[in-house]
């Protein structure tokens, strides 16, 4: 097959990063079949995906490493792992979804989605799609309106993304610790220029996914960090999948 509609097709997912369970029939990831295999020395794969985010050029310097990972080499501090959600069989990258709060100079403000609500982390999306019961509170929160947002009536100027405010998402489920696995982007992490055909205008940071209690977190996020997929053991049934969050050094931020 040399083309691809993208859509209604197994072969979505070229390489296969996620679990074998969503593969074409019959089939097994890459990652899955070299761990099955015996062929790498861990069950996790690391990902930088390097400084430029809207175009690759003729450089790229982001780094993917099958069966080990460099958080020593790109992580400034310590990583936080956060546990997939307990399935019966493993499909893809998926957690559970605690909440979301908005920091500004003068508050915090935090918006929870409705009840036994998912997140799912996909290197290959690129956007971050939040509940849409969420949606507008968050918007609100920054200071922005989303309906003006979806109509074009606020286009918003990338001097509006900076560190005076920041976002933090909150994974897990409602018995674990609040901010046990929460991670922060500040505003200025979350700016990406070229919306409306202009590199003084940024992207809104967040779309609404549509689905009640259901968030995707794509490269908007991933880029910004270091990340670990460890699937905790080689063997499927042993797996205890958790996935890894790390601030990247200075030298290595886009």
């Amino acid at each position: 097959m040399y083309e691809s509609t993208w859509r209604f097709i197994s072969a979505d997912g070229f390489l296969g990063l996620a679990f074998s369970e969503i593969a074409a029939t019959n089939t097994t990831t890459l990652f899955e079949t070299l761990m099955q295999k015996g062929l790498v020395d861990l069950p996790r794969f690391g990902v930088y995906f390097g400084k430029e985010f809207m175009n690759t050029g003729d450089v790229v310097d982001g780094e993917l490493t099958l069966g080990s990972s460099k958080e020593d080499i790109y992580v400034n501090g310590s990583m936080t792992y956060i546990p997939l959600r307990q399935e019966i069989v493993y499909q893809v990258w998926r957690t559970e979804f605690k909440s979301i709060s908005v920091s500004t100079k003068n508050m915090t403000t935090k918006t929870l989605p409705g009840s036994g609500s998912r997140a799912v982390f996909d290197t290959g999306a690129g956007s971050m799609q939040i509940p849409p019961e969420m949606i507008d509170d968050v918007y609100t929160s920054i200071g922005w309106n989303f309906t003006a947002l979806l109509h074009g009536d606020h286009i918003p100027r990338c001097s509006e993304f900076t560190d005076a405010w920041s976002v933090t998402f909150d994974f897990g489920g409602w018995d674990s610790v609040d901010g046990q696995y929460a991670i922060t982007l500040s505003g200025d992490q979350l700016s990406r220029p070229g919306f409306a055909g202009s590199d003084d205008n940024c992207y809104p940071p967040f779309e609404s996914s549509e689905v009640f209690g259901f968030a995707l977190f794509g490269t908007p996020l991933l880029h910004q960090l270091y990340t670990v997929w460890d699937f905790g053991a080689m063997q499927v049934n042993n797996y205890q999948p958790r996935v890894g969050f790390g601030q990247l050094k200075e030298e290595y931020k886009p």
